[in-house]
Order: C-alpha cells, then sequence, then structure tokens
C-alpha cells in the first residue's frame, strides 16, 4: 500500500513539475531606434564673425571624476587612501606629481593615465592597462580635478 500511495505522489510531482517548466513565449517589443543629434563639446562659437567669438569651455568636475574613477574599474588597482591594491595608492598624488618630473601634475597625471608605461613608480610594474589613451580630453581633466581632491 505505501509503494502505491508513494509512486502516485512520485507520478503527481512528475507531472507537477513539467507543467511548470513549460515555456510561455513571450513578445517582445520593437527596438527603438536612438539617433542623436550631435553637437559641439565644450564650446560655443557664434557664426557672426571671428572677432567676436566667444569659447567657453566647461570646468572639470571632481564628481563626474569619482564616477568616471569607478566605472572605468581604477578602484579595482588603486585606492584612494595610501594602501597598494595592485598600484600605487592615489592619497597626495597629486602633490606627488609634482616632483616626479619637469612638466605640471595635471601633464603627468594625464600621460600616466593615458600611456602608463611612460612613468613608472619605484616598486610597481607596468600593470595598467592601456585602454584609457582614448579618453575625451574631459573626462581626463574630470578624473585629475577627483585626484586632486585626494589630499
Amino acid at each position: 500500500m505505501n509503494q502505491k500511495v508513494l509512486l502516485l505522489f512520485s507520478a503527481c510531482f512528475f507531472i507537477w513539475v513539467l507543467s511548470a517548466c513549460t515555456e510561455v513565449p513571450v513578445p517582445t517589443a520593437t527596438p527603438v531606434t536612438f539617433s542623436p543629434t550631435p553637437a559641439v563639446k565644450d564650446s560655443r562659437v557664434p557664426s557672426n564673425s571671428s572677432a567676436n567669438s566667444v569659447v567657453t569651455t566647461r570646468a572639470s568636475d571632481p564628481t563626474s571624476g569619482e564616477n568616471l574613477f569607478i566605472n572605468l574599474g581604477c578602484n579595482a588597482c588603486h585606492s584612494i587612501g595610501e594602501d597598494k591594491i595592485i598600484g600605487p595608492g592615489l592619497k597626495g598624488v597629486f602633490e606627488r606629481a609634482q616632483t616626479r618630473s619637469n612638466m605640471s601634475s595635471e601633464d603627468y597625471l594625464t600621460q600616466s593615465i593615458k600611456y602608463p608605461g611612460e612613468y613608472l613608480v619605484e616598486g610597481y610594474d607596468n600593470l595598467m592597462p592601456t585602454t584609457y589613451s582614448d579618453l575625451p580630453e574631459s573626462d581626463l581633466k574630470d578624473i585629475i580635478s577627483y585626484l586632486k581632491t585626494l589630499d
């Protein structure tokens, strides 16, 4: 008797599992095509004459730089303190950059981000990826603006 009940229970369970695993097709939506109109980034020049032209430049933004630092994965290898993860810690990096070469801190940090093999900090190997060489200038300025805050 127990075997019949167990067999009946097993059969019911098996049928229930099979019915729960059926796929229900869901109609997909038509993809949306996004076609933005290109705009001139970071500058505005009136078209009336070149003598009266005005060029405005967006100020660097440390908050945007912090977001880029995280979203580009910089924090995977660099701490914002003095701790070494894979690369050096970045606390005080802007001040230290002034002593590393004959260029400004901004230029040194830009070169170090875009071409990481150019200037290696003693005790570190060249492990930084070269994928940042194509970063827009505004993104580089934002990241460096963020690095300035790490004192």
